[in-house]
């Protein structure tokens, strides 16, 4: 029987990587160094640019009719 298989070694990898991840926002908190955010300004863009394009279409459509 093993008792090491690379389930158990995907695993393991899985959980230091996370348990680093923790370990360096902590320590980053401590130091006074804030996390970048990254996410919220990629969805705002992409939100920005979905109204925009939406805007431009209605617009189209209004002078099409008129």
């Amino acid at each position: 029987m093993r008792v090491f298989t690379k389930r158990n070694a995907v695993i393991g990898w899985l959980v230091t990587r996370v348990a680093r991840r923790r370990l360096e926002r902590r320590l980053n908190e401590l130091a006074g160094n804030q996390r970048g955010r990254l996410w919220p300004k990629v969805v705002t863009t992409l939100a920005t640019g979905a109204a925009v394009t939406a805007g431009a279409l209605v617009a189209r459509r209004v002078a099409r009719t008129a």
